[in-house]
């Protein structure tokens, strides 16, 4: 008996640690893939500035010519289309007329609305753990922002 309240008490502070490293290793893992795709595409277009690849010009630009190119895309949602974020109101309210990707490691991402935002800051919606809940801002859900000099960095949620 005393056994089992021991497992009762620590089994749940167990599981909140592991999702916790895991939302954790998520975060670093998406920061990463999102300064490697910048750095690549200021590299591949021979410019130090977002605006000047011409990848900002329209949406269908910048997802044939950045997301599609240099992120491993699971699964690609429509605007209205509210499953790669668990219908979370959190996400799907802001970026609108955007769409929105699960990565191949089971990360979702909604860049907001692109209009060559020149030296303007670019607001990437993450949700580390995907259409999985708890889909809560500051939980599991973030805001990246990417300057025009493509460099990335993560919000307040």
């Amino acid at each position: 008996m005393i056994i089992g309240v021991i497992a009762a008490m620590t089994i749940p502070a167990l599981r909140k640690d592991s999702m916790n490293k895991t939302i954790t290793t998520n975060l670093k893992k998406i920061y990463s893939e999102m300064n490697q795709a910048t750095s690549l595409a200021l590299t591949n277009n021979n410019t130090n500035r977002m605006y000047r690849t011409g990848l900002l010009d329209s949406a269908e630009i910048f997802e044939t010519e950045f997301v599609k190119k240099y992120f491993n895309l699971a699964k690609e949602c429509e605007a209205d289309d509210y499953t790669c974020f668990g219908g979370s109101d959190w996400i799907n309210k802001r970026g609108i007329g955007t769409k929105s990707y699960v990565l191949a490691n089971g990360i979702s991402i909604k860049f907001d609305s692109v209009q060559n935002q020149k030296d303007l800051d670019m607001y990437i919606y993450v949700d580390v753990n995907g259409p999985k809940s708890p889909n809560k801002g500051g939980t599991d859900q973030f805001i990246m922002q990417m300057n025009g000099l493509g460099t990335v960095y993560v919000d307040k949620a």
